[in-house]
């Protein structure tokens, strides 16, 4: 089954999405949205202009927009090179830094999940 697809921008290939080709103008418009978006900020963030967004489309439509717009930022996010590694800056210690995440814990330990529900109505 052939997919519709997010048309190349910012120097990015083409990304396919998960909707089927018949979607391909819905998508096209989701991505030219974006565009649009980051062309002339308006009043409204990035999570309430999706919202209302949603709000002024037809259900089948929805997601297929939300896709192509949300993939066509991902094309513009991927095009800006990134900042040099981390190991090229200076270092600065600050022992009240959040630790990265690679370093926290998978969950909370056992004990701290059992102090944390004293008090929790179970009923």
């Amino acid at each position: 089954m052939t997919k519709a697809i997010v048309p190349a921008a910012y120097g990015q290939q083409p990304m396919p999405t998960r909707h089927d080709a018949r979607f391909q103008e819905i998508v096209t418009f989701g991505a030219h949205t974006a565009e649009r978006w980051m062309a002339s900020p308006g009043p409204l963030s990035l999570p309430e202009y999706l919202e209302a967004l949603q709000y002024n489309l037809p259900g089948s439509t929805r997601q297929p927009v939300l896709d192509g717009f949300l993939m066509r930022i991902e094309q513009h996010f991927r095009a800006v090179p990134l900042p040099a590694p981390a190991s090229s800056l200076p270092v600065e210690i600050d022992d009240t830094a959040t630790p990265p995440a690679a370093a926290l814990p998978d969950g909370p330990a056992p004990e701290s999940m059992a102090t944390s529900a004293e008090g929790v109505c179970h009923g």
